[in-house]
């Protein structure tokens, strides 16, 4: 976007937050108006960092700004933007980014040009300022922020682990895969320990990479979120034949002991987008792909850690979930636009039981690739 565009955007932002209980909501099958979460009750929740982009230019690899949003609609603020244009090895865009504990710093997984999309790691203060970029490892992956505020990093050639203290210090690599890639890792809520996805299935270790042990042999275990006591860990089982085309075998989640016992799966779905352990680890949220013939449906579910209770929160429209509040009331999501509506997608919240769905964050044309609203 060019800098008086820009210019533009921003002085009409007061307005593109749209102020809970002003827009409405209409439920499938509804012949009225729903109710919406009102904005006096939303004020009392913590600000939003936002990844949101230009639909045309935003991507999951990288995308143009970050913004911090007041769920209340006082106003949303922009941290950091950068061209559209990519230039040879300068920053366009962050892939991640996340609070710190004290939400006085950001985290940051900034894309940049190096031949192919490239990833390096920076964190920036909240209240905005110069972006301080960190020594980590020439071919990062992706990263994940602990509880004490240092990032677990995966790396391009599928087999590294490293940590590094996001107030700066020294990259650690911490374990090295003697079985191939390493696609997705996840600390404990104490931050003493990892779990990470490998091609021979799950593994747990300490934050230094010791006392290694095997939770699954599965190489399809993919995704694993560690939950909020502790003591479980969730995780994604793909089909075998997931990469194929005309896969039509379902995807399953399940929950394992942190102790590699127990295991259960406790939903299955055609094709799941996301996963989420509610606040106080006894429910699950996800968002799931329901396919026919002429038609496909994306739906946010929710479902109890022992596989019961399971009941739709939102469906008929391509929703995603993002976070869930801090005190388990509420869930982010991101609602796809219509056409009609300019593309792109929109941030809703809504209570934890479905109830009140209430979009927060609407821009035609813009793209919300996450929201994080902290821990």
């Amino acid at each position: 976007m060019r800098p008086r565009a820009r210019r533009n955007a921003i002085a009409a932002l007061s307005g593109v937050l749209a102020v809970a209980g002003i827009g409405s909501a209409a439920q499938p099958g509804a012949t009225r108006e729903a109710a919406t979460i009102p904005p006096e009750e939303l004020r009392n929740y913590p600000p939003i960092l936002v990844r949101w982009g230009e639909a045309q230019h935003a991507t999951h690899t990288a995308t143009g700004d970050v913004y911090v949003a007041q769920p209340g609609g006082s106003g949303v603020r922009r941290l950091l933007s950068w061209p559209d244009r990519i230039r040879d090895r300068q920053v366009y865009g962050a892939r991640a980014a996340a609070w710190s504990p004290n939400r006085r710093q950001v985290g940051l997984l900034l894309g940049w040009w190096c031949g192919d999309p490239c990833f390096t790691l920076a964190r920036v203060a909240a209240a905005g300022g110069r972006v301080k970029r960190l020594t980590v490892p020439a071919d990062v992956l992706d990263a994940v922020w602990s509880s004490d505020w240092r990032a677990l990093v995966t790396t391009f050639n599928g087999r590294d682990l490293w940590t590094i203290p996001m107030s700066g210090g020294k990259a650690v690599r911490i374990w090295r895969s003697p079985g191939g890639s390493t696609t997705g890792a996840d600390w404990s809520p104490n931050a003493r320990q990892i779990v990470v996805s490998t091609a021979r299935g799950l593994v747990k270790m300490t934050s230094t990479g010791k006392q290694v042990v095997r939770l699954t042999r599965g190489g399809t275990d993919v995704a694993p979120q560690w939950s909020p006591s502790g003591r479980e860990i969730l995780f994604e089982r793909q089909p075998r034949c997931f990469e194929e085309p005309d896969c039509s075998e379902p995807t399953h989640l399940y929950v394992i002991g942190s102790d590699g016992r127990k295991l259960r799966r406790i939903a299955s779905a055609d094709f799941l987008v996301s996963f989420l352990w509610s606040r106080d680890g006894k429910t699950i949220a996800f968002a799931t792909d329901r396919s026919t013939e002429s038609v496909t449906r994306r739906d946010i579910e929710i479902v109890g850690a022992d596989g019961r209770g399971r009941r739709t929160l939102s469906s008929g429209a391509a929703d995603d979930l993002t976070t869930w509040s801090r005190d388990g009331r509420k869930i982010l999501f991101v609602r796809e636009q219509t056409r009609a509506q300019g593309g792109g997608s929109d941030l809703w919240v809504m209570d934890a039981d479905g109830r009140r769905p209430t979009r927060l964050l609407s821009r035609p044309g813009w793209t919300v690739l996450s929201a994080d609203w902290g821990s």
